[in-house]
């Protein structure tokens, strides 16, 4: 499954991310189709949150903005939180 509306990769290259749904994982390839990581999907989100996106690019090398749904799960799913935490 491709979700490469989450993902931009920096000027020089161009990124592809697959979400492999029954394993949990994601999957980075460059625009030659190398693979150049694998990273567990709610690790990498806990991540983006915790570090900001600024930091999260100068770690991994790409943007990735978790999807929402993803978010949620991370957030732990708590009532009464909206999309922004209000």
């Amino acid at each position: 499954m491709k979700n490469n509306d989450y993902l931009k990769g920096n000027r020089q290259n161009r990124w592809e991310i697959h979400y492999c749904k029954h394993i949990d994982v994601l999957i980075v390839r460059n625009g030659f189709g190398e693979t150049v990581g694998v990273y567990d999907a709610k690790q990498l989100a806990e991540k983006w949150f915790a570090a900001g996106s600024d930091m999260f690019f100068a770690l991994y090398g790409f943007n990735w903005i978790p999807p929402v749904w993803m978010q949620d799960r991370v957030r732990g799913g708590r009532k009464g939180r909206g999309r922004y935490g209000s």
